[in-house]
């Protein structure tokens, strides 16, 4: 008898600081389909939310499907709004996530559905991002908070 353990990966970093004087609600999303924000329409995978009825009660999106693997919010979606995100964080491989007012501002989203916490996991959908690599795009990220807003402001960020 074969046996399988199925583990759910869902970290979610919230931050609130003071940048440029104003307010600022940011949010690092890690983990699988339960918070992917979109990163899979961006790779060649079998795993993919990006046809309805996926996003058909999302408001910010008018119905239309954004990669989420929910019919609406993702939990960080619904996490991040009860604790005063005004927005949601996009997916790192979508082309607004390379903006430094982004990064800094929204935070950003590197979840990846059918990814999990071995590299190993979710290798049967073919493309997906995986834990590790969820946290080596969080390095560039945090290297790109480096060169805007430097290293003080960076670690105040992150580290809260």
């Amino acid at each position: 008898m074969v046996f399988s353990k199925s583990y759910v990966v869902m970290v979610i970093v919230f931050s609130i600081n003071f940048f440029d004087g104003g307010l600022c609600f940011t949010t690092f999303v890690f983990g699988d389909s339960l918070v992917d924000a979109g990163n899979n329409d961006y790779i060649f995978t079998l795993s993919k939310a990006n046809s309805p009825p996926y996003g058909i009660d999302f408001k910010p999106s008018g119905g239309q499907p954004t990669g989420r693997f929910t019919n609406g919010r993702t939990i960080s979606d619904i996490i991040g709004e009860y604790l005063g995100a005004k927005s949601f964080p996009p997916p790192f491989l979508a082309p607004i996530s390379t903006q430094s007012d982004t990064i800094i501002h929204k935070g950003i989203n590197y979840a990846s559905g059918a990814s999990g916490i071995l590299d190993e996991t979710g290798l049967l959908f073919l493309g997906r991002i995986s834990l590790r690599e969820q946290v080596k795009n969080f390095e560039e990220s945090r290297n790109e908070m480096v060169k805007l807003k430097g290293e003080n402001e960076t670690m105040e960020c992150t580290s809260r």
